[in-house]
């Protein structure tokens, strides 16, 4: 018998990867830069791509709706799009 040994391939449930992308990520992230771009915009279509991109990854990171919701309350947002019945966190009382 030959050494030559069988390559088997150790990991079968990766996802397939276009750059440092997944699929998914990938297809937001053209979507939304393109369409940028058809307005004008590379500035715009690039901010927006990547926040498309940070809320893909925090949904698949388990985090889920309720992960984004957290992140634009903790940074200030949540004033804006009225999440929270509570105090701003950004402005701290202390009590004595």
């Amino acid at each position: 018998m030959s050494e030559m040994g069988v390559r088997v391939p150790q990991r079968l449930d990766d996802a397939e990867r276009i750059l440092i992308f997944s699929m998914d990520e990938f297809i937001g992230f053209i979507i939304t830069f393109g369409m940028g771009l058809a307005l004008g915009n590379a500035l715009l279509a690039l901010g927006a791509s990547l926040g498309v991109l940070f809320g893909l990854r925090q949904l698949k990171a388990g985090a889920g709706l309720g992960g984004g919701l957290r992140w634009l309350f903790w940074n200030g947002l949540g004033d804006y799009f009225r999440i929270s019945a509570s105090p701003p966190p950004y402005i701290r009382h202390w009590v004595l």
